[in-house]
């Protein structure tokens, strides 16, 4: 469907699928703002467009807000609220937006600044948007933790993985699929806290690689999340060749400029060490927001917050939000912050940072 000649935000929207009935769709859209571009891997049409589009929107919502913002020395600040306290706060905008070329930004330098999509989340209600996003900080925290220290993570075995799951259809088809499309493909646990589930799967397919990372209380579900992730990745990697750089993003240009051998000497740390994951399931934890946001600041010192971004057009009936801390790394570009200088740092205890400064092979 091209919407080249419409005055709508979509630019483009495609839905991709094969014709085998076990195989996933996928769908795409392209915005007048590439930041704001979306997509979404799923095997129901249905739930690949939703993927798509909800992506699009918490996008959208961090690069096109054209409200004025109060202001605190010289700063645009947006309201917060703190998820273990329940305090309103204020931060500077910059943590939240991905935009600088906003009406809020006009007078300030913002040659330095730099922010990603980290933390951010869309739903239809306010608490599935909060834990969405709280499911994307965990992600992010332990995908950037687990690299620059270069942590070992608990091994996923696939055949245990069937055992356990065997009338489980969706995540079988998952597993099959992705092992059908790699030469080599391996999962890993490398969540920092218990409870929740944040599983890396890298591997490779002749000269392409993939890392892909999933999360959620639920190990199938976590597990099918990251595969969704590699396949999408493995695919266009397959035809890198054939993608216009002016659509990359930063991680993107820095992931497809490898080779499949610094790929994999990359992980390397991780390819060749940690323990078999036997405990397959949290899935009895009760209040488990609550015990996530006391762990991690139990654990590592961080206060979590919460900023609701309005959408730019009326009657959209989505929330978007931005789950962050101060404490926390503040992205996922490990090449442009010293890791020592955030206060999580001083939580792992033991740890060295070896990554220091180098890109995660992450797109």
């Amino acid at each position: 469907m091209k919407l080249n000649e419409s005055p709508f935000l979509l630019r483009s929207f495609s839905v991709k699928g094969k014709l085998y009935l076990d195989s996933y769709v996928y769908a795409q859209m392209y915005t007048n703002t590439d930041a704001s571009k979306g997509f979404g891997l799923r095997y129901n049409k249905i739930s690949a467009i939703k993927a798509g589009l909800g992506e699009h929107i918490e996008r959208l919502c961090a690069v096109s807000n054209f409200r004025k913002q109060e202001v605190i020395n010289s700063y645009p600040v947006i309201d917060c609220f703190n998820l273990l306290t329940g305090d309103i706060a204020k931060v500077q905008a910059d943590i939240i937006f991905l935009n600088f070329d906003l009406p809020m930004f006009k007078n300030i330098d913002a040659t330095n600044y730099f922010t990603d999509s980290c933390g951010l989340a869309s739903h239809i209600t306010s608490m599935e948007a909060i834990e969405g996003g709280l499911n994307e900080f965990i992600e992010r925290q332990s995908l950037v933790t687990n690299w620059l220290t270069k942590s070992p993570g608990e091994k996923i075995s696939y055949s245990l993985l069937k055992e356990k799951n065997s009338t489980n259809i969706k995540l079988l088809n998952m597993i099959k699929l992705a092992e059908n499309m790699s030469d080599v493909i391996f999962s890993y646990n490398i969540s920092l806290i218990e409870g929740i589930y944040v599983i890396l799967t890298v591997g490779t397919k002749g000269i392409a690689f993939s890392s892909g990372v999933g999360t959620d209380s639920l190990l199938e579900k976590a597990i099918e999340k990251s595969l969704n992730e590699y396949l999408m990745i493995i695919e266009s990697c397959l035809i890198k060749d054939q993608i216009d750089e002016k659509f990359l993003d930063i991680y993107a240009a820095n992931f497809y400029s490898l080779t499949v051998e610094e790929f994999l000497e990359s992980y390397k740390y991780l390819l060749e060490g940690g323990d078999l994951l036997t405990e397959l399931s949290y899935s009895s934890q009760k209040n488990k927001m609550e015990n996530w946001i006391l762990n991690l600041k139990e654990k590592y010192g961080l206060n979590i917050f919460a900023c609701f971004l309005p959408h730019p057009m009326k009657h959209i009936n989505s929330k978007v939000v931005k789950v962050f801390s101060p404490e926390g790394f503040p992205h996922i570009n490990t090449e442009l912050f010293d890791p020592e200088e955030y206060e999580i740092s001083k939580y792992l205890i033991g740890k060295e940072f070896y990554n220091k400064y180098k890109s995660i092979p992450f797109a």
